[in-house]
């Protein structure tokens, strides 16, 4: 099989490639994600000192999926599935709703997951770590093409999505806004938890995924927002508590060992 110059068949690419939606360089634990939130949004039996297992134990469930892949052909319909919700969350950041309005970001996903699913048998890794490096490569390359295709004329660098390193594993940055007399913080999450909980929040209703995807995620002001979405501020600040609310309670069903 020949594979598109776009991909490497090793799986493997240089480390001059950049970072590609990591824009948060320091990696904290997944419990001080939501640091004002509340105890909801993780299980009580979730310790600090289970951490490092559990990430440990995570990263092998990925680990897992590609090597059944590579075992059986059809298990790999498990592994492209399980990335679905982060490639949506990572194309929506970057197209915007204005592009997607005349792209659908669930198309660009499509496109990636297929190309994925043919070049498969070329990728050469082994690790959660490499896999997401290679497909969000992919993802890159479709995401910027659909972003020239849909800019025609109005070339923006910064809209360009940067091609990630070998071992740039699927991650994100939670922005906590300031509250009161308190500053504001920020998180990365990564790994088998950005997946878990791009899953979560792509679960959300339509209007309250967005409304926290662009409060927490993006970090953009409540005013913009309602801007975006077409809402006044107090309805805006609804989907967001609203939303959260909703991400407390599927968080609190789900096993995060």
């Amino acid at each position: 099989m020949t594979l598109p110059a776009r991909l490497s068949p090793s799986g493997q690419y240089p480390a001059s490639a950049g970072a590609c939606l990591q824009p948060c360089g320091t990696l904290v634990a997944f419990r001080r994600v939501f640091p004002r939130v509340g105890a909801p949004f993780l299980p009580p039996a979730y310790a600090p000192r289970e951490e490092s297992l559990a990430l440990a134990q995570q990263r092998c469930e990925v680990d897992q999926l590609i090597a059944a892949a590579k075992a059986n052909p059809a298990q790999l319909g498990k592994l492209l599935e399980r990335y679905r919700s982060a490639l949506l969350f990572i194309g929506r950041g970057q197209l915007g709703r204005r592009i997607s309005s005349r792209c659908s970001t669930s198309d660009v996903v499509q496109q990636t997951l297929a190309e994925a699913g043919q070049c498969f048998p070329e990728f050469r890794g082994t690790t959660e770590a490499e896999f997401s490096a290679w497909i969000k490569r992919i993802h890159g390359h479709n995401l910027n093409d659909a972003l020239r295709q849909n800019l025609a004329g109005i070339r923006d660098v910064r809209r360009e999505v940067s091609l990630p390193g070998p071992d740039d594993t699927v991650s994100f940055c939670w922005h906590e806004p300031a509250a009161g007399q308190s500053t504001p913080s920020e998180a990365v999450v990564r790994g088998e938890q950005a997946l878990r909980l791009a899953e979560i929040i792509e679960s959300l209703p339509e209007l309250q995924r967005e409304a926290v995807r662009l409060r927490h995620v993006e970090g953009w002001p409540v005013e913009r927002i309602a801007r975006d979405l077409d809402r006044s501020v107090a309805a805006t600040a609804g989907l967001i508590k609203r939303g959260l609310q909703k991400l407390r309670e599927k968080m609190s069903e789900e096993s995060w060992r």
